[in-house]
């Protein structure tokens, strides 16, 4: 069974492919967070019981190679990395650092080849469907909904 995050967008929808055995921890944290499971925000460490990534807004263009979702939260991930995905081509879809001690829930999208983030981001995912959605993401755009699809 593969697992498909759909995320819609103002500048459209796009989805991607969830690596649930290379990152079980990952993706597991990944689809608490967008079926609305509590979290801990990671700026105030209070409970918050709505879906993470709704109404929120995407985040920096790292270099004109990356997008990051969301902007304005964290949490603390649930279970460790391992690191076995495959690399930062494009279309990977990889778990931001807030800091040593803080992975959460914002990820990036890779545009293009990034093999310096390997070994330093996990790559838990794969963009399956429309790139150019995300490409055209910038700061501050709305981020709708995200929601979740096995096949």
């Amino acid at each position: 069974m593969k697992i498909y995050a759909n995320v819609d967008t103002a500048k459209g929808s796009f989805r991607f492919e969830l690596f649930t055995s290379l990152e079980p921890d990952i993706c597991n944290h990944f689809k608490n967070l967008v079926m609305g499971k509590p979290w801990i925000h990671g700026q105030t460490d209070q409970l918050c019981k709505d879906p993470f990534y709704e109404k929120t807004t995407a985040g920096p263009i790292i270099e004109e190679t990356a997008v990051e979702l969301p902007a304005d939260r964290w949490t603390p991930l649930e279970g460790k990395p391992t690191f076995k995905g495959p690399s930062h081509t494009e279309g990977a879809v990889s778990l931001a650092l807030a800091s040593k001690n803080l992975m959460g829930g914002r990820f990036f999208i890779c545009l293009r080849p990034m093999p310096q983030y390997d070994s330093i981001f996990p790559v838990f995912g794969r963009i399956t469907d429309n790139i150019e959605a995300a490409a055209a993401l910038l700061p501050g755009d709305q981020i709708h909904r995200i929601w979740l699809e096995e096949f």
